[in-house]
């Protein structure tokens, strides 16, 4: 498949449009992020033009609540053509799992992404894993979904 955007330039009244590449991203809940981080930006004339880009609606966006959220990036070159693109950046809740005994003795530690933003208190879905030693007496291989909530206690 070739990029259109690499092989053809698109003209405007003061020359060419920058080229603005951007993608959907997906990020943890509670990181420090830069918007702009995976933001490139080139033009024919002008080269280089990352440093000019802008978030121009961040739609919302908090590394705090999670959810999906609607941003668009713009640039502008030098002749004052701009281009702009919205993508969809996701916030991904991320529970940390301690994997215990009946004894409480811990056999390992894990996580698990929720990219619908549930937490304490709200309803999770499992699948079969691995602890080396272990099998699941409640959800083996093919067997249905165990379901459950979400707390602060083991």
């Amino acid at each position: 498949m070739v990029n259109l955007n690499s092989a053809f330039a698109k003209v405007g009244t003061n020359g060419f449009y920058p080229s603005l590449e951007v993608s959907n991203q997906v990020v943890d809940y509670g990181v420090d992020y830069n918007l702009k981080n995976t933001a490139t930006a080139n033009d024919i004339e002008d080269g280089d033009i990352t440093s000019n880009i802008v978030v121009k609606d961040d739609g919302g966006f908090d590394t705090k609540q999670s959810g999906s959220y609607n941003v668009t990036y713009a640039v502008t070159d030098k002749d004052g053509n701009e281009t702009d693109q919205t993508v969809t950046v996701t916030v991904k809740a991320v529970a940390n799992v301690q994997y215990e005994d009946e004894a409480g003795n811990s056999l390992g530690t894990g996580s698990a992404s929720y990219p619908d933003g549930a937490f304490v208190g709200k309803g999770y879905t499992t699948s079969p894993g691995t602890i080396a030693g272990y099998t699941y007496e409640r959800l083996a291989n093919g067997s249905a979904a165990a379901t459950g909530t979400l707390t602060t206690t083991p």
